[in-house]
């Protein structure tokens, strides 16, 4: 899930870009005349996490993600800092040939770890990310990165080629964001609570990958 709304003077954009790393209860179901092994959890939980990092990083280009900005060391979930000396590709936008490698790296990462109807959806989903990145497009907001603050799954339900997984989760992002009067650039921290649901098949033996994913705004997450 990666989220981009404009919004007018000093309000920050919400840019949503997740990982995450915890499970809640678990139910083993048998199936087929066989039960799945007891180690499955951790792998499915595996598979998911790298999903979401892939889904909301990978289509980001290194020369963005890979800043290192004093101002933004210093947040916490909300709070955003005007920026003193603002990089280049901050004020220019990331390079074409960024973009594209970005892009080419998402897209890998995507049909890697989702099934092929699921990574057609999420690739979909992706181009008008990947669209906004260019400077020409959106000039007034950069996304940085992202992670999670906590999760917790409610439940994970396994059977031999199948997981389902539902939880809930704090997303938080890490932006630059021009305002339109005074032009000047700001760093900021948003976060929103979601709730994550996800299923996930085996292909192949030991191999897992994510056949549907869907996440809500909790009451309290709702930007």
């Amino acid at each position: 899930m990666t989220i981009q709304r404009r919004v007018p003077k000093n309000r920050v954009a919400t840019i949503v870009m997740a990982s995450f790393g915890a499970a809640g209860s678990l139910l083993l179901l048998s199936g087929a005349g066989q039960s799945p092994p007891a180690d499955q959890s951790a792998t499915v939980q595996q598979v998911a996490r790298d999903a979401l990092i892939a889904e909301q990083t990978s289509f980001m280009p290194a020369s963005l993600s890979n800043l290192d900005l004093p101002e933004a060391k210093q947040l916490t979930s909300g709070q955003s800092e005007l920026l003193g000396k603002v990089p280049s590709v901050i004020a220019n936008g990331p390079t074409a040939k960024d973009i594209a490698t970005a892009s080419i790296r998402g897209r890998d990462e995507i049909n890697r770890l989702f099934t092929k109807s699921a990574a057609v959806k999420q690739l979909q989903q992706q181009g008008d990310v990947i669209a906004s990145l260019n400077a020409h497009d959106d000039p007034n907001t950069r996304p940085l990165g992202g992670g999670v603050s906590k999760v917790v799954w409610d439940q994970i339900t396994l059977t031999p080629d199948t997981a389902i997984l539902r939880g809930t989760t704090v997303f938080w992002a890490e932006l630059a964001q021009r305002d339109d009067q005074t032009g000047k650039w700001s760093v900021a921290r948003p976060s929103n609570e979601c709730t994550i649901d996800m299923t996930l098949i085996q292909v192949s033996p030991g191999v897992w990958k994510v056949s549907e994913y869907t996440w809500h705004f909790t009451a309290a997450g709702e930007p």
